[in-house]
């Protein structure tokens, strides 16, 4: 009677441990992947505690949904060493960098960006997330590479130089969000932040020399206009105080004359008395 007493403790205690390994501990910032008979179901496990089927019948795979990460686009560099590095034109930004060609072919700019990214936690997002993407930092990096040079094609290196970078980071954003829902990629872009658009390191100083003297040549336009505008006033005020002179003297003369003919004419009249 003892040996069954024990027998049958041993068994109740295995199946309840057996029982307890369907309670699923979803942590902080997490969900998870519910597989039910080896199929993923559409109802994703938020963070907390939740009883499903004792295994092998059930599995769950935890993602963190709130951990954000950053990656670099357009050049190799750590993320985590560019907050407060000066994004110099003659300098190397990282390990290397992957020059676009702009300007109908005529023209290559670097451009050094970089995206934030997670998992999304929408359940149908993370349901792609799971079953049709692998790698899926490689394909961001892909994509990310893709929608830069789509949005590069048709500018030229001058309007990028000029552009308004906050604003169009916000637009590849956009563009980049759309391309990951479209290839199932399961993740959300919080932010695409575009450091520095610049021409490659090799070519920077002959530009900068370019500029300058572009900027020297304009500056000698600018003089050559501003000394044009001096003289043309001078002349304008000198002929103005000429004419002013010659009415002036105009109007002298014109007074002794009408005073002389008065004068005549007085004459005139005491003869004829």
């Amino acid at each position: 009677l003892g040996r069954g007493a024990v027998v049958v403790g041993l068994v109740a205690t295995a199946a309840i441990a057996w029982s307890l390994s369907g309670l699923v501990i979803v942590q902080t910032g997490h969900r998870a992947a519910h597989y039910r008979l080896g199929e993923l179901q559409s109802d994703m496990l938020m963070s907390g505690i939740h009883l499903t089927l004792p295994f092998p019948f059930a599995r769950t795979a935890q993602f963190p949904v709130e951990s954000v990460k950053a990656m670099t686009v357009g050049f190799v560099a750590d993320p985590r060493t560019l907050s407060n590095q000066p994004m110099l034109w003659t300098k190397p930004h990282g390990d290397a960098e992957f020059p676009l060609v702009v300007g109908d072919g005529t023209e290559l700019v670097a451009i050094n960006a970089v995206v934030q990214y997670r998992v999304s936690d929408i359940a149908n997002d993370l349901k792609a997330y799971v079953t049709f993407a692998r790698d899926h930092d490689a394909m961001l990096r892909n994509l990310s590479q893709h929608v830069l040079m789509s949005e590069t094609r048709t500018m030229t290196l001058q309007g990028l130089l000029s552009t308004d970078r906050a604003r169009w980071g916000r637009q590849i954003r956009s563009h980049l969000q759309d391309e990951i829902v479209r290839h199932q990629l399961g993740l959300e872009v919080i932010q695409f932040d575009v450091l520095s658009i610049h021409p490659p390191i090799e070519v920077a100083d002959s530009f900068l020399d370019i500029v300058a003297a572009r900027i020297d040549a304009e500056k000698e336009v600018m003089e050559a206009q501003a000394a044009y505008l001096t003289e043309r006033r001078r002349c304008e005020m000198m002929a103005a105080t000429g004419v002013a002179d010659a009415n002036a003297a105009a109007s002298v003369r014109l007074t002794g004359v009408m005073d002389e003919a008065l004068h005549l004419e007085a004459l005139a009249s005491v003869d004829e008395l």
